[in-house]
């Protein structure tokens, strides 16, 4: 299954949206989310009711939605898929 994600970052007064698309089973969504913030932010990031690094790095999801592969066809172009 392909999930598209919607992440709200904000990074000191930086805030930004970052787009993107992960593969997985539904079961191991949260968990593939989890590992690749971790990688993103830094190994000091905590999940928790948001995601939070040491360096006044907050990050909330705000899509999770599964995406057919014809949408992921037609999105693939605007999107990063990991």
């Amino acid at each position: 299954m392909k999930y598209f994600i919607t992440a709200e970052i904000t990074d000191g007064e930086i805030e930004y949206t970052y787009n993107f698309v992960l593969s997985c089973e539904k079961k191991d969504l949260d968990e593939k989310l989890h590992n690749y913030f971790k990688d993103f932010f830094g190994e000091e990031t905590k999940f928790e009711a948001g995601y939070y690094s040491t360096f006044m790095r907050k990050l909330g999801i705000t899509k999770k939605e599964e995406i057919s592969d014809e949408d992921f066809k037609i999105l693939k172009k605007y999107i990063t898929e990991i």
